[in-house]
């Protein structure tokens, strides 16, 4: 009978597991868990796709997050900048479209609405791209194996 895989009975497992699909070194997991490297080698097509799709979920809501908070702090610099102009203050003026203007950058890059000047946009983080992820990984569902397989090609493609 073969023997039971040891990081799947471990009362750590969950963030052994977190750790791997976030792309930590092994050794430094084996070492903050005690465990050796190959059994994490040989744990990691245990790992559920679920955990792989919940993680890049997670990176999704954050830039998400990470957008909302930019378009509004843009908005505020809007609105102040027009209040300084019908003061009268052109100085503050500037400085505050000046200011609107760097926090808008960002938002047209990833928007795409902004010519290229070399600036590369991570795609594995777009909408439309986990959509396509996630059909693909539920078509994979009878096959666990190719699944974990496709994961960790997928990684080491965005980590490049």
């Amino acid at each position: 009978m073969a023997r039971q895989c040891s990081i799947c009975t471990h009362p750590q497992r969950d963030e052994i597991d977190q750790a791997i699909v976030l792309g930590e070194k092994y050794r430094t997991i084996a070492n903050r868990y005690e465990i050796s490297e190959s059994a994490l080698k040989r744990h990691k097509k245990h790992i559920s796709a679920a955990i792989v799709d919940a993680e890049r979920q997670k990176a999704v809501s954050g830039t998400a997050k990470m957008l909302k908070e930019l378009s509004r702090g843009f908005d505020s610099l809007a609105r102040a900048a027009d209040k300084a102009e019908e003061e009268g203050d052109d100085k503050r003026m500037a400085y505050l479209w000046k200011t609107a203007a760097d926090l808008a950058t960002p938002l047209l890059k990833i928007a795409g609405d902004l010519p290229g000047d070399g600036t590369t946009i991570n795609i594995y983080q777009a909408p439309q791209w986990l959509k396509i992820q996630a059909v693909i990984f539920r078509e994979l569902q009878p096959y666990p194996d190719i699944r974990v397989r496709l994961a960790e090609a997928l990684k080491e493609v965005e980590d490049s």
